[in-house]
């Protein structure tokens, strides 16, 4: 019966992708006082004159307070009117001097599309709704690390992920296979 509100969200969303979060912004009171907390997230999306997503930059708020750069992804497209490269750059803050980093980045080139309507919103998820590959290159740090090839089905969502792996200055190759089944 004395209950307090003690926790708030603010969402906001995409006006072309209705269920893309752009903010998620967290509350917490401590003494009267609304603080945003430290899992805050939020997402600026640049289109193109098409409509098509360029860039996404994910920001997450650090323990001062502040929204800083977690991750960038920046869409190229092709004469077809397709995304040709899909760069993903990763970033941290270093806890010493709080400058932001490069992690690493991750490219997808020579994509094959089964279908695509231009609204990438997450550079990692390309093998489910709207935007689906079946093949591509991937490119770490500037260094061809490994292709992709992905079959569809049995079911409406359910696909399998084909990965071949070369390490650089290694005779050996890797090969990965990761199946997705919704049950």
């Amino acid at each position: 019966e004395n209950l307090e509100e003690a926790y708030k969200y603010e969402y906001t969303y995409d006006e072309v992708v209705p269920d893309f979060v752009t903010s998620d912004i967290s509350y917490f009171k401590t003494d009267g006082v609304w603080t945003k907390d430290y899992g805050s997230n939020k997402n600026d999306v640049t289109r193109d004159e098409k409509g098509r997503v360029t860039e996404v930059v994910k920001y997450r708020m650090n323990q001062k307070g502040e929204f800083i750069t977690k991750e960038n992804d920046v869409i190229t497209y092709g004469e077809d009117d397709k995304p040709s490269q899909i760069k993903v750059y990763q970033y941290y803050e270093d806890d010493a001097t709080g400058e932001l980093k490069l992690v690493r980045s991750t490219a997808y080139t020579d994509i094959v599309w089964k279908n695509c309507d231009n609204q990438i919103l997450n550079g990692h998820i390309l093998f489910q709704g709207a935007n689906r590959i079946l093949s591509a290159k991937i490119i770490v740090n500037d260094a061809e690390h490994s292709s992709v090839k992905v079959e569809y089905g049995p079911g409406e969502n359910d696909y399998t992920v084909i990965e071949e792996t070369t390490p650089q200055g290694i005779s050996i190759k890797t090969i990965n296979r990761t199946e997705w089944r919704e049950i």
